[in-house]
């Protein structure tokens, strides 16, 4: 062998074996050692693991799941349940718990109010609350509360007259005392086309028998409304109201013989009892001459009430009293019929024929 090359040669030099030292069971085995068959951890991990014995014990650090291929081989496995498991299961427990609590409340508070007797005060209200008609509640009665059906017990019922008649309504006559007026309600039509407009109220006293409230103003709204009276010429327009506040201009009373005395004279007239007059923003038609008339106006009692209204109504539109114009003519509506016709026909109109029928005032 060439000696230059017998220096590059390297001759192992051959070392005894050492003894095997037994393996340490506190090592942790090599991954290849860990290393499982992936079918065997699929099935590891599909298994559920067991519950705990009770699902609101809460576990420590330490009690968390561990998958099987991350499990060490030589330690025991813990079987725990999810955590997010036991979270849902404990919400469930609470909210059923929270339903029983809310049913047995309610059933509790049904049967105490069914149980416990109304007081009187609330048992009224609920009276006033309860719709009119309502029969009892629906559904079978317990037994200790039903109560057996009471038989209407009805008796004969006596006609009313008399006194009882007179309870009933709005006219009570004994009720009723001298100088108290009952006005007619609504407003009335339009009387006239044209003009100034006067607003008048219609009263009658609660003592006057036989004519109401409704039937005077009527009559007043015809007579007045008639194109033979005042507003025949359209220079003025007359309307009935009810209320006083209406801008009022004058009222037209039916008044009992003493009441229409009384009124007339604290307006400074006389007229002992008989006869209708007016005063400043009053018109006092007497209601014994409105039940009979006069003499003169015989057999022709709606007549003789026109007559009285428009004489009256004359004044306090401003007419004064006028003369009979001779024997046989027709009375002028402002004369003083009432006392006698001297002569002259009946007349209840201060138009005819479509023209002004005056006689010559009296001075």
């Amino acid at each position: 062998m060439d000696p230059s090359l017998a220096g590059n040669l390297h001759v192992p030099v051959l070392v005894p074996p050492r003894p095997e030292e037994p393996a340490r069971v506190d090592e942790e085995p090599s991954p290849g050692e860990r290393r499982r068959h992936p079918a065997e951890a699929v099935r590891d991990e599909e298994r559920e693991p067991d519950f705990l014995p009770s699902v609101l014990e809460r576990g420590g650090p330490d009690t968390a799941y561990v998958p099987a291929h991350s499990r060490d081989d030589d330690v025991p496995p813990r079987h725990t349940p999810p955590v997010r498991r036991i979270r849902r299961r404990r919400r469930a427990v609470l909210v059923a718990y929270l339903l029983i609590v809310v049913s047995v409340f309610v059933a509790g508070h049904q049967l105490r109010d069914r149980e416990e007797p109304l007081v009187p005060g609330r048992e009224a209200a609920q009276r006033a609350a309860e719709p009119a008609g309502i029969g009892p509640a629906a559904g079978p009665v317990p037994p200790e509360t039903r109560a057996e059906p009471v038989e209407p017990v009805t008796e004969p019922v006596e006609p009313v007259t008399g006194a009882a008649e007179q309870a009933i309504g709005e006219d009570e006559k004994p009720k009723a005392e001298a100088g108290e007026f009952r006005y007619a309600r609504g407003r009335g039509p339009m009387l006239g086309t044209d003009g100034e407009l006067y607003r008048f109220r219609v009263a009658v006293e609660k003592t006057v028998d036989g004519t109401s409230a409704k039937e005077f103003a009527e009559a007043v709204d015809t007579t007045l409304g008639d194109d033979r009276s005042w507003i025949n010429d359209g220079r003025l327009r007359l309307r009935r109201v009810a209320d006083a506040g209406d801008d009022v201009d004058f009222t037209i009373f039916l008044a009992s013989a003493p009441t229409s005395e009384k009124m007339c004279a604290d307006g400074g007239l006389s007229t002992e009892g008989y006869t209708s007059c007016r005063i400043p923003g009053q018109v006092i038609i007497n209601a014994d001459r409105w039940a009979d008339a006069i003499p003169d106006y015989e057999g022709r009692l709606d007549q003789y009430r026109q007559y009285t209204i428009n004489h009256e109504v004359g004044h306090e539109l401003g007419h004064g009293h006028e003369k009979c114009p001779g024997d046989g003519e027709k009375a002028p509506v402002m004369m003083q019929q009432t006392f006698g016709l001297r002569g002259c026909t009946p007349n209840s109109w201060p138009y005819l024929h479509g023209e002004r029928y005056a006689g010559e005032p009296v001075a």
